[in-house]
Parts: structure tokens; C-alpha cells; sequence
């Protein structure tokens, strides 16, 4: 059973239509057979198995808008009508993608969740400094909208001075940014327990906070 999206979150324009993303909570079986990911036409959804490896998920995000656009629109016939046909799917994917965080955002997911603009990352302007003094460049700091409490921001960093991670949130404002009040006690962990920024700041969402 494929199911149907009833919250999209983020939705990818696929010809006249729109279909949402998500990674499903358990193996794919689509005509009797194991599938890494599945276009669900009726539900306007495209569908990638939790079994996918995080940088191979793009990759099966592509193929499957490319399956869809085609049962949108058909099959393309001929060199340039092939090469148009690409070049659409990957423009719409790469702004839509761009708009709940990016690939970064996409590699995240857990089972069961969607991207959506909640899942995407916001762009820092400034700096953060650890307790040890060392400065973190913005472009370094991870901060996301924490999907289990929506009045709330999730920053993390690496201090390469001390080796620790720090993780906090603070308060979200109204326009769903860190608003610079902490919330609880901050966590420290020893050693990177984030992955290292993929995004180049010109291709994360526009969205910025101080």
C-alpha cells in the first residue's frame, strides 16, 4: 500500500502538477518486488526506500520526478526533446530541493519523514563562539527548525580548537528563526558527531538569521 500524502510539505513541480517527498518507515514493494524508490502517481508523491543509502538518495529523488514528469507529460522522442527533457527535471528538483534544505536536508530524513521547509537548513550571518574561545564560522553552524518542538531552533557546531560538538536550541521567532534565547542546558559530546557542511552558502534556502 503507497498510501497518499495528506500534509505535503514541500512540493516539486512536475509539469502542471506537484508531488511531495518522502522516506518511507519500511522496504518498498512495488509489483511484487523490493524497489529503491517508486513514483506514486495517484498520490502525487514520490517515494524512496529507508534502505537507500543517504548519498545515493538524490540519485533515486531524480529518477523518480523523471518518472513522473513522464507519466505527467509522456516519454520524450528524439535527441532534443531527450536533452530538454533532463534539463526540466533537474532545473525544477534542484529549486525545489534548494527551498527544504538542499541534498543535505534529503540525506537527513529518518523513516517516516518528508522534506519539507522544517527540514531545511537556515543560513547564518554570523559567527558563534565556543566555550573555549575559538570562533565557528556561520557557514559551519548547522541550524535547522526542530521538527519535535515547533517553537524552537536547533543549532549544532565543531570546535576544532577543543574537538567537542555543541548542540542547543534556542527559541524560534515568528519568522521561525533562532531568536537567541537557550533553551535548557546546551549538550557537549566529545569528538565531530555532525557531518561536515555540504551546501556552499549560495544554494542553501534564502532564508537568513543573525
Amino acid at each position: 500500500m503507497l498510501g497518499k500524502c495528506k500534509v505535503p510539505h514541500i512540493m516539486f513541480k512536475v509539469g502542471a502538477e506537484t508531488y511531495s517527498a518522502r522516506v518511507t518507515d519500511g522496504p518498498i514493494i512495488f509489483e511484487g518486488a523490493k524497489c529503491v524508490g517508486v513514483c506514486d502517481e495517484a498520490g502525487r508523491e514520490i517515494l524512496i526506500s529507508p534502505t537507500v543509502a543517504p548519498d545515493r538518495r538524490l540519485a533515486t529523488l531524480l529518477t523518480e520526478l523523471a518518472s513522473a514528469l513522464m507519466f505527467e507529460i509522456g516519454e520524450p522522442t528524439g535527441r532534443k526533446a531527450i536533452c530538454k527533457f533532463v534539463a526540466v527535471v533537474a532545473e525544477n528538483m534542484i529549486r525545489d530541493l534548494a527551498a527544504c534544505g538542499g541534498e543535505e536536508a534529503l540525506r537527513r530524513l529518518m523513516p517516516g519523514e518528508r522534506l519539507g521547509r522544517r527540514t531545511g537548513r537556515i543560513g547564518l550571518l554570523r559567527p558563534r563562539y565556543c566555550r573555549c574561545g575559538g570562533m565557528i564560522p556561520a557557514g559551519e553552524i548547522l541550524c535547522s527548525p526542530d521538527v519535535e518542538k515547533p517553537d524552537q531552533v536547533k543549532l549544532q557546531m565543531f570546535c576544532e580548537h577543543c574537538r567537542i560538538t555543541l548542540s542547543w536550541n534556542e527559541l524560534a521567532t515568528f519568522g521561525g528563526l533562532p531568536g537567541g534565547v537557550v533553551v535548557g542546558e546546551p549538550k557537549i559530546e566529545e569528538g565531530r558527531t555532525i557531518p561536515e557542511c555540504q551546501i556552499a552558502p549560495q544554494r542553501l534556502p534564502q532564508i537568513f538569521a543573525p
